[in-house]
């Protein structure tokens, strides 16, 4: 549930505040004061795409701050969005995507004008009815899962198929490729650790005469290691006398330990070192034949080892046996039993929840002032090889507005007004279903192209809806906003400047007795003030 919302910079908006009521908020006021920019805030505080269009003019950014509970914790979310389009987003104090927006304000639902038009897409009527039949598609589960696994027995069936019809070049080629590289057969890491040790094989002699030269530095004969062991004695033979002496002999005789260990891993290297020509022409050889697989399949090893594979599994995929193939066909065969099972469970579903649903809406909108209204789903079955997702068949929804008219799709024949009351209906009709007790419905302009009577349904419905829902309606409608919970003027004034600046006030009492009267009849007058307290119940009918 929503409980106050801050814009700030948006479109016509140059700062404006508006706490939430729990059952039904109302905004009212002329056409292009700015209604829309209000709910343009919420779409952007709510996770939904950004325009820098949004941005006011001179404002330095669009600023939503959104307060709102959810399980009874509250959170506040934040969008900014600079005039480059650069948007930021937070959440509870918190950096946050705009995808975190989005899923802490999944109870949100904005029915506005895009609504209607998405209403009319077939695709869009399934989905609907999918989600009256089970708001988490679970009946949807058993045939998508036929559907994976019948696509996945059909690309084994395919893979072996064209494996076995391939021309004979192309598999010779690839049995070539593979005897190429199995002839040398290499080993991952090879051709790293072989040119690694080239230059040691190379510099053998040289390397043993380095090594040698340093040991008899170090380690002769009255070489390094003996003279300083001797300094070493003579500093020793005066320990005691000097502290700072002693330290110094200390360093000395680590230097000394160090200088014997490094004497014996050079005589352990010079030991390692092979100078035999044979093994220098082993490795030359090697690399040689390693060279040559990766000039042919590379220029990477990783390459060659990836044209091996490749060759190998095609010899294998052209060896396998009739037998194989012919197991992968009668996989094939069973998952398609299974798909046409699945699909056909899949479709009864949707015919018996198709006619619950089309009883629910004729109730939900002869209280709507459409009494005659009548629905039905048609249902197209498709193709085998058109089968997706969505099912078997494609599925419209068929409306007939009285009982001489033969029913037709919803978007041929449906006005704008009938689409509004339908939108409303079904929404009713789905929160009969259960939803949660935090779920926000806005609704933009829903009563466009109604009046009269079938206004003060409009307005009972969304009263009645309020009652399970929070809602929030931009209106027209003065028969909506005289019970409305909360009510809102959007107006629009001229702002430091010279440009036009969206203002929103709450209006209680006389205020209100006014802003009805303004929308009954565009006058304030005595006439006029007293309809509206009869509307708001507070005089004589």
């Amino acid at each position: 549930m929503l409980d106050e919302l801050h814009v700030k910079g948006v479109a016509l908006i140059e700062e404006a505040r508006m706490e939430l009521a729990g059952g039904l908020t109302v905004l009212t006021g002329e056409t292009g004061a700015g209604k829309t920019a209000l709910l343009s805030a919420l779409k952007l505080a709510s996770g939904q795409r950004a325009d820098s269009k949004a941005v006011r003019d001179g404002a330095p950014e669009a600023l939503v701050e959104l307060r709102f509970e959810v399980d009874g914790r509250e959170h506040v979310a934040v969008r900014r969005l600079s005039p480059q389009g650069r948007s930021r987003c937070a959440l509870d104090g918190q950096m946050a995507t705009v995808a975190q927006l989005a899923e802490a304000l999944g109870s949100l639902s904005i029915c506005s004008q895009h609504e209607q038009v998405r209403l009319l897409q077939p695709a869009a009527q399934v989905e609907l009815l999918d989600r009256f039949i089970s708001p988490d598609a679970a009946h949807l589960l058993p045939y998508r899962e036929a559907l994976t696994a019948y696509r996945s027995a059909s690309r084994r069936c395919r893979s072996l198929q064209d494996a076995a019809a391939q021309g004979a070049q192309e598999l010779e080629y690839q049995r070539f490729v593979d005897a190429q590289i199995a002839a040398v057969s290499p080993k991952p890491g090879e051709h790293e650790r072989l040119q690694a040790e080239l230059p040691r094989l190379q510099n053998a002699q040289q390397l043993a005469e380095a090594c040698a030269a340093a040991v008899a530095a170090l380690d002769a004969e009255g070489a390094a290691l003996d003279l300083l062991s001797g300094a070493s004695a003579d500093l020793s033979r005066r320990a005691g006398a000097d502290a700072g002496l002693d330290e110094l002999a200390a360093r000395l005789d680590s230097q000394i330990e160090e200088l014997s260990d490094t004497a014996r891993e050079l005589r352990a290297y010079a030991g390692g070192i092979d100078s035999d020509p044979r093994a220098l022409d082993a490795c030359l050889s090697r690399l040689s034949a390693l060279d040559g697989l990766a000039r042919r399949y590379g220029p990477s090893m990783e390459e060659v080892f990836d044209a091996w594979e490749q060759a190998r599994a095609h010899i294998a995929a052209a060896d396998a046996s009739p037998r194989e193939l012919e197991e992968a066909k009668r996989a094939k065969s069973e998952a398609a039993a299974r798909l046409q099972a699945a699909g056909k469970e899949l479709q009864a579903l949707r015919d018996e929840g198709g006619a619950r649903l089309c009883r629910a809406l004729e109730a939900s909108v002869a209280e709507l002032a459409m009494p005659d209204a009548r629905f039905s789903f048609s249902f197209e079955s498709l193709a085998g090889s058109r089968w997706g997702d969505a099912g078997p068949a494609a599925g419209e929804l068929l409306y007939s507005p009285a009982p001489a008219a033969a029913p037709r799709p919803l978007r041929q024949i449906a006005s704008g007004g009938e689409l509004s009351r339908m939108l409303l209906a079904l929404e009713c009709v789905m929160r009969s279903q259960g939803g949660s007790a935090d779920e926000t419905l806005v609704f933009d302009e829903v009563d466009a192209g109604v009046g009269g009577a079938t206004g003060e349904a409009v307005a009972r419905r969304l009263k009645e809806l309020s009652a399970h829902a929070q809602v929030i309606v931009v209106t027209h409608l003065p028969q909506v906003a005289a019970l409305a919970d909360a009510h809102y003027v959007v107006e629009k004034e001229r702002a430091e400047g010279g440009l036009p600046a969206t203002c929103l006030r709450r209006v209680e009492g006389d205020e209100r007795v006014a802003e009805l009267a303004r929308m009954l009849s565009g006058r304030t007058d005595a006439t006029a003030l007293e309809h509206a307290r009869s509307l708001l119940g507070e005089g004589p009918r």
